[in-house]
């Protein structure tokens, strides 16, 4: 489960490995919570939401014929944060 006194969410469990586990996937909602369902859900959105704001910047930059450099610049730092999100734990 996750900690309700640091604020820490727990991330998935080794022993699941790394693949989509959705909440109906689960067979109660008890299991998804202990088994780190809310930290998959945090970090998926995540990735969705900073994937989506590159893919902006990129569309700002392409309409205003601008370089898209901002767009590249920003990958790397994503590329990070996905290997110590879905990596690392």
């Amino acid at each position: 489960g996750n900690n309700i006194i640091s604020g820490a969410v727990i991330p998935s469990s080794n022993a699941i490995g790394i693949h989509f586990y959705p909440i109906w996937e689960a067979a109660s909602v008890e299991e998804w919570l202990y088994n780190g369902g809310p930290y998959q859900l945090i970090v998926f959105h995540f990735l969705l939401g900073v994937a989506s704001y590159m893919g902006r910047e990129w569309e700002l930059s392409y309409r205003l014929g601008m370089r898209p450099w901002i767009f590249v610049a920003f990958s790397a730092p994503v590329a990070a944060a996905a290997a110590v999100f879905l990596i690392y734990p």
